[in-house]
This record gives C-alpha cells, sequence and structure tokens, in this order.
C-alpha cells in the first residue's frame, strides 16, 4: 500500500467521472479505500458518484464515513445535504448546510 497508488485510484475514478462512466469510477474510488481506508476524498468522491446513479442509501452512508473522518470539509456537508434532501429528510438536511456555511465562514 503506497500513497502514490491511492493517488492513482483516486484520479483513475475522478476521470472516469468525468467521461461519465460511473460504474468505473465506483470501482477505482473502492480500489482506492483498500490502498489506505482512512482518506476522506475517496469517500466523498465514492459518495458522490452513488448519488449521480440515484444509490441515495449508498451515497448516504459514504458521506456519513466522509463527514466523520474529515468534519471539516464543507463540500462533503453539502453533498451529504442533497443526499438528505432527496430522501425527504430535510431537517437533517438543513443541519448539514447550516454546518457548511459555518465551516466555510471559519475559513474566511
Amino acid at each position: 500500500m503506497t500513497a502514490a497508488s491511492y493517488a492513482d485510484w483516486l484520479a483513475r475514478g475522478r476521470n472516469h467521472q468525468w467521461l461519465g462512466r460511473p460504474l468505473d469510477a465506483l470501482q477505482c474510488f473502492r480500489r482506492a479505500l483498500r490502498e489506505s481506508p482512512r482518506p476522506t476524498e475517496a469517500r466523498f468522491h465514492l459518495g458522490e458518484t452513488f448519488w449521480q446513479l440515484g444509490r441515495l442509501d449508498e451515497a448516504l452512508a459514504a458521506l456519513d464515513q466522509a463527514t466523520s473522518f474529515a468534519p471539516e470539509v464543507p463540500d462533503a456537508w453539502y453533498n451529504k445535504a442533497v443526499v438528505l434532501e432527496k430522501l425527504g429528510r430535510k431537517q437533517e438536511a438543513r443541519s448539514c448546510q447550516e454546518w457548511a456555511l459555518s465551516l466555510e465562514a471559519q475559513a474566511g
């Protein structure tokens, strides 16, 4: 396991996302997590890809992990809010949005 292989799989996944190949992207993000299970970026993109595929429960699970490992990342909170909104969990979505806004204000 190396940081280079994690970064390589992450980059491959992002490339597949940009090219409209979400299933290939999922495989790359999962492989990145096997290489280095802790990093948040792969979890964030995994959640984003599940969301794009309409697999909202899996998206929420990945974004829950992303916000747990790195609660200081506003984009993960924003994406989590979108997924929660689509699941009809409006109050939780609003809380996530407010938290993301407060993080951005702190970063200044």
